[in-house]
């Protein structure tokens, strides 16, 4: 079994420097900053498809179900496929598994931007790309997850976490308001067509990684025990098994309100698909102000009192949103919902990362993606459902309600200190 080891100097400090670590210290790895800025630029086009892809269902349908569904067909495939994922990512190289999920994530967006252009558009065909990209997910995050570690010393961990988690908050910020311009002007073929595009940014990023510290298994497990190695290891550590708990239950309560963001666009505050992306927009500027905050803060001691302080005002805000205020109060509140789920996100990715041996890591942090990623899609179907029936409001309310109850259930476990493996 390989084992991990420091980093030389120059992946430390800018070349020929002798001044000390910076507040963002993690974009000193070559490594690191080649792979973030990559995947910025895949993020902001997948993005700009989502609006595309929400506003055709909504269009074709007129169903708030219809937009449920679709979150269903990208979730079950990160319900299900991740913990092979993570075993996939403790047995392979992970830079190769990475290379192969975002080459598919090239492709499939560019043949679903000639099928729209063409004008044979089913909404099963956007089921099916739904399938497709989430299947692909369930292999790469895992993979990227567990890389994290080999591309930054151990202190810059939670440094690195924050300011991967503002790749992606960065794009809420870009894409949508940038996908709610071009839908009206250039229409939804393009805007596929530009996800595929990007998508090659963190492709050539990838294959520019050079001595990644990649540490894997030594292949003697059994199969079926290098499956469930993660679950096991979660089964046995209480504060693990509630931090993915705590994870899992704001997926699938909380983070589903993006769900039916384009109901409160259409619907309730009628401001068309500019307002959508606006909506969309909001939660991702208040979280890139979160990503940067946090990796400036660097290393926070406390993380488990962190993680349940900023799911309270997530909750809170939340709440006051489903309300319906005025639609600039309304993006103001998304946009502290923003700032506090990615400091909740950046401190429990980082707590597991610590807590995990560097064997177990993929597969840990396959069963982080089930949470992070397939409980939103799974809540977004539950979202849609009972919208369906109800209204929109009601929805994002009991949703929130229930994770407050949640959060306190977890409160004891969540916030005493873990062991670490790092």
């Amino acid at each position: 079994m390989a084992t991990e080891t420091a980093l030389p100097e120059s992946e430390i400090n800018e070349p020929g420097s002798t001044a000390p670590r910076k507040r963002f210290a993690a974009l000193y790895s070559r490594n690191f900053r080649i792979l973030w800025a990559g995947l910025i630029f895949s993020n902001v086009g997948g993005q700009v498809q989502m609006i595309a892809e929400s506003w055709l269902i909504l269009q074709i349908t007129n169903s708030p179900l219809a937009l449920g569904i679709m979150s269903l067909c990208f979730g079950v495939p990160m319900i299900v496929l991740p913990m092979l994922g993570g075993a996939v990512a403790d047995r392979f190289d992970r830079v190769t598994v990475l290379k192969f999920t975002q080459s598919e994530e090239v492709i499939v967006p560019l043949i679903l931007a000639g099928i729209i252009a063409s004008g044979h558009l089913h909404v099963w065909m956007l089921y099916v790309g739904a399938v497709l990209g989430g299947s692909m997910l369930a292999f790469d995050n895992p993979a990227r997850s567990a890389l994290l570690p080999g591309l930054v010393p151990p202190e810059d961990l939670m440094n690195a976490m924050a300011l991967m988690s503002a790749v992606w908050t960065g794009a809420l910020l870009i894409g949508p308001a940038l996908g709610g311009v071009l839908l009206g002007t250039l229409g939804a073929a393009w805007l596929f067509a530009i996800n595929g595009l990007t998508t090659i940014g963190a492709l050539v990023a990838i294959y520019s990684l050079r001595d990644v510290r990649n540490r894997k298994e030594s292949g003697k497990e059994a199969a079926l025990q290098r499956l469930i190695g993660g679950v096991r290891y979660a089964m046995a550590n209480r504060g693990v098994f509630a931090l993915l708990g705590l994870t899992l239950a704001t997926g699938l309560l909380g983070r589903s309100y993006s769900t039916l963001l384009p109901v409160f666009a259409r619907d309730l505050w009628h401001t068309g698909p500019r307002g959508y992306g606006l909506l969309l927009m909001a939660p991702g500027a208040g979280a890139l102000i979160g990503a940067f905050g946090v990796a400036a803060l660097g290393d926070i001691k406390a993380k488990g009192r962190f993680v349940i302080i900023a799911n309270a005002i997530y909750c809170g805000t939340l709440l006051l949103f489903s309300l319906l205020p005025p639609f600039a109060a309304g993006m103001g509140l998304l946009v502290i919902a923003g700032l506090a789920s990615t400091a909740f996100g950046a401190a429990i990715g980082t707590m597991l990362q610590f807590a995990t041996p560097g064997p177990l890591r993929g597969r840990v942090m396959s069963l982080y993606t089930i949470a992070v990623i397939g409980g939103p899609s799974l809540g977004g179907l539950l979202g849609g459902a009972l919208a369906q029936v109800t209204n929109a409001q009601l929805t994002v309310a009991l949703g929130v309600v229930l994770l407050a109850v949640a959060t306190l259930a977890l409160a004891r476990p969540v916030a005493k200190p873990l062991p670490e493996a790092i």
